[in-house]
């Protein structure tokens, strides 16, 4: 189910779009969710695609074009547009850990660094920079903090007092790095 709104996003405000890119763009954000959606790796996540794409085009919602071009139809538009949208709770959540981790200089308790994400969220909300309230999730601010961890912009560090599990800045951590990596 992931795979849908995945490839609903990848498509998402883009033009038509060759196969291979398709597949690319998809895998891209299915790496980002890892977490959410626990993809699925080489020939099985391109034949699940596939079966993604097969079922989109026989809906009506894109339409291949010579060259293994993809295209978004008219009537597809809406439900291309609907599957997007069920990924920005979890773009805008992923966004406030990254503005989190940066204020903090990648350095802090994870409840606070969570907490404090969270609160970024519902401000977000409260101001009209966020529309979702679905995006103030524990769960998914917690992924978020584990994949900077695993992409080497945090490393934990020692715990702290209580034990509380704290992060310190990694080899990889960097504005533009944290950004990238969500």
């Amino acid at each position: 189910f992931g795979l849908v709104w995945l490839v609903g996003r990848a498509r998402g405000g883009c033009g038509p779009g060759v196969r291979a890119a398709v597949f690319s763009e998809a895998s891209g954000w299915l790496d980002l969710f890892a977490d959410e959606y626990f993809p699925v790796e080489g020939d099985a996540r391109r034949e699940r695609l596939e079966r993604v794409l097969a079922h989109l085009a026989s809906r009506g919602w894109i339409e291949e074009a010579p060259a293994d071009e993809l295209r978004s139809t008219v009537s597809g538009e809406p439900w291309l547009s609907f599957l997007r949208a069920q990924l920005q709770p979890l773009v805008e959540a992923y966004a406030s850990v990254a503005r989190v981790v940066l204020e903090a200089n990648g350095a802090g308790e994870r409840v606070a660094l969570l907490e404090r994400a969270r609160a970024v969220q519902r401000e977000a909300l409260l101001v009209g920079e966020a529309r979702h309230p679905e995006g103030d999730c524990p769960v998914a601010a917690g992924n978020a903090l584990d994949r900077l961890v695993r992409e080497g912009i945090l490393v934990v560090g020692p715990k702290r007092e209580r034990g509380a599990a704290s992060y310190e800045p990694g080899p990889e951590f960097g504005e533009e790095k944290v950004f990238d990596s969500m």
